[in-house]
């Protein structure tokens, strides 16, 4: 059997029945016409104005849905007019969602042919735009408003360098700011290239560049920072394995160059450039605290990335303090990640030379250093000054971000609370964090940036797999010790495919209806389905002719302290309310915390193949699916889940939170019961 086989929360009596596939959803078929699935969206900006062959059209507005939630296309509508008239254009062009107020379409050659009549030529586009996304579970388009737009078409266009920045003072790996127009902004329009060419004299040189100059170029260098609304730009970096790592003073000239992908360059007349290019220099570093997989955060001036025969390392002189312990003299370097010039981050990680000094898994205490860097390019080397610093190391802390899809909002509208999705992501966080009381972890529900290694948990409306799992961990083999940190329960993992399992990962909402002796159409009923869920959900849902809560109702309601008092719920609106959040929100709480325990190792982590407490004992979190009623999974019996002592104990071995002690008192014990 393979090793995913019971890391499912699944919707039979058996662990066998996790791969026969049940009614899944069928576009088109299931939504009432009343549910609203996704919000109302906006366009407010198309751009750039000017448009080429191979161009990016950008449009801004929204909230637009993720992929999750279904397809997104951009229509556009109106006319083109040409030399010799005009033609009607029609296009629905598949769209990419890069964040919430923003999507792209590419203008290939084929399709900017289409939309100029045919052939390949300058005119005017004048066209409504708008957004049109489909939702993969009902089959129902939202359509945005539409924007008008006055385009330009065009086959060719040269650049205009007009200025460049007054300050003279550049440090190596720097951005030198310009001014520009009618730059290239993708690669199938092609590349906008600074070219430079002069000659470097060394700081401190006597002589002229003539005698003791180093020629420089003519040398092609990527452009940055362009404004994709108009074309305007930008800034170019002025790279030490051109330039060198010394201090040095340049005389030359810059002028712009387009290279378009249909053929041809064409280049801007040159202005003169002068600068003082400084050298590296260190000027603070802005991490306090961090742990393994953590990055700490180097701020200065001319790093240099790892690339052509260029480097950058950092080196420590000074002392480690264990906590409790006495100080130890540290001597070692560090090889960090040159994201830029101005940041070097430097990963926390078992190989590196703190790695193999300390335990990073379990070791606590203070680094107190003087740090400097060293950037080289070939044999040339450049030392920076020395800055302090103090850096507070903890044990070992398990990142995860929940990441909750917009296919979630979907299916949440089948439940009539959209409305309280705050309250019920809240509910969620709070549960998680009880269940985890006294383990170092920490969630997030924003992109996680100051960890490198970290895990990543999405939160889905409906199962891609088509098998109406609540929840699915997909990541590779049974992490006993969790050694890895860095898991994605999420997405689709081709490796537990291979094995015959379900690719795809993840906390899955529409599922959830299973508990319900009366599912949505395409769900089926779990063995475990419980009237008082239907008590508790029944008068939001839609398709059981309840009503929405609204958004007076969301304000008003006064969150529930007790539980087990949901199981009696009377007919009052808020209290129906706050217990539907309460419910919902610790139903989706236990079911990722149930999850993120099979991404640690559990449950028996030391037995191979099982991922489940063997047996049927109440209140256990780490129990098989049907072994974990509703009343238990919504926290409405007496008693609430939790992880049994065992599993507890192997999570504080694994993660021990440094000032959270828990305890494994009053805990259901792990064996078969």
């Amino acid at each position: 059997m393979g090793t995913h086989a019971r890391r499912i929360i699944v919707l039979g009596a058996l662990a066998l029945s996790i791969l026969l596939p049940v009614a899944c959803a069928e576009p088109g078929r299931k939504t009432p016409a009343q549910v609203q699935e996704w919000h109302d969206m906006d366009v407010m900006f198309v751009f750039p104005s000017m448009v080429l062959p191979g161009s990016r059209l950008w449009i801004e507005g929204g909230p637009f849905p993720d992929e999750s939630f279904g397809p997104t296309e951009v229509v556009l509508e109106g006319t083109f007019h040409h030399d010799d008239g005009f033609v009607h254009v029609f296009e629905s062009l598949p769209a990419v969602r890069t964040r919430a107020d923003r999507v792209y379409v590419d203008l290939s050659e084929a399709v900017f042919t289409r939309i100029c009549g045919g052939a390949l030529r300058e005119g005017q586009l004048l066209v409504n735009v708008w957004v049109r996304s489909t939702s993969l579970y009902s089959g129902k388009a939202y359509t945005s408003s539409a924007l008008p737009a006055d385009l330009t078409t065009g086959l060719a266009i040269g650049p205009v360098l007009t200025s460049i920045q007054l300050d003279p003072f550049v440090y190596l790996e720097g951005r030198l700011a310009f001014s520009g127009q009618n730059l290239l902004l993708s690669t199938d329009e092609g590349e906008s290239v600074a070219v430079i060419e002069g000659c470097l004299l060394p700081e401190g040189s006597t002589g002229s560049c003539e005698t003791d100059g180093v020629p420089i170029g003519p040398v092609e260098l990527p452009l940055t920072d362009l404004d994709p609304r108009t074309r305007d730009g930008g800034t170019v970096v002025l790279p030490s394995h051109v330039f060198g790592v010394h201090p040095a003073s340049f005389a030359g000239t810059i002028r712009l160059r387009n290279r378009q992908v249909s053929g041809g360059a064409g280049d801007s007349p040159a202005l003169d450039l002068n600068v003082e290019l400084l050298e590296v220099e260190l000027t603070q570093v802005s991490t306090s605290s961090t742990s393994l997989g953590g990055f700490v955060d180097i701020h200065g001036h001319a790093f240099v990335p790892a690339a052509a025969g260029c480097s950058t390392d950092l080196t420590l002189q000074g002392t480690w303090t264990p906590d409790g312990g006495a100080a130890q003299v540290i001597d070692m370097s560090w090889i960090p990640e040159v994201e830029s010039g101005d940041l070097a981050r430097h990963v926390l990680d078992e190989q590196s030379d703190l790695g193999e000094f300390l335990d990073l898994r379990t070791a606590r205490g203070l680094l107190d250093v003087d740090l400097s860097a060293r950037v080289c390019c070939g044999a040339e080397c450049e030392e920076s000054n020395t800055i302090p610093l103090q850096l507070e190391v903890l044990p070992v802390l398990q990142k995860v971000f929940l990441s909750y899809q917009d296919s979630y909002a979907s299916a949440l509208a089948q439940w009539g609370l959209t409305g309280v999705d705050a309250a019920i992501r809240d509910r969620a966080l709070e549960v998680i964090r009880g269940l985890y009381a006294g383990i170092h972890l920490e969630l997030d529900e924003d992109e996680i940036t100051d960890y490198k290694l970290f895990s990543r948990v999405e939160i889905h409306g409906f199962d891609p797999n088509g098998f109406g799992l609540l929840g699915y961990d997909n990541s590779t083999g049974k992490d006993v010790g969790n050694q890895r940190l860095h898991d994605v329960l999420g997405g689709r993992n081709a490796v537990t495919q291979e094995d015959g399992y379900p690719g795809y990962g993840g906390v899955f909402l529409h599922s959830f209806f299973g508990l319900s002796q009366n599912p949505p159409t395409g769900v089926t009923t779990m063995e475990i389905a419980d009237p008082l869920f239907d008590r508790i959900f029944d008068p939001f849902r839609p398709d059981r002719r309840g009503t929405p809560v609204n958004a007076q109702e969301a304000a008003s309601f006064t969150p529930v302290s007790y539980g087990p008092g949901c199981a009696t719920v009377g007919s009052n609106r808020l209290e129906r309310v706050a217990c539907a959040v309460y419910a919902l929100g610790t139903l989706l709480g236990t079911t990722l915390a149930h999850e993120i325990g099979h991404s640690i190792g559990l449950a028996q982590p030391y037995v191979e193949g099982s991922y489940h407490n063997p047996g049927d004992v109440p209140l256990r979190l780490m129990d098989a699916g049907n072994a974990r009623p509703f009343s238990e999974r919504a926290g409405i019996s007496t008693g609430f889940e939790a992880f049994c002592t065992e599993d507890f104990l192997y999570l504080r071995a694994v993660l021990p939170h440094p000032t959270i002690e828990g305890t494994p008192s009053g805990r259901p014990g792990c064996g078969q019961e």
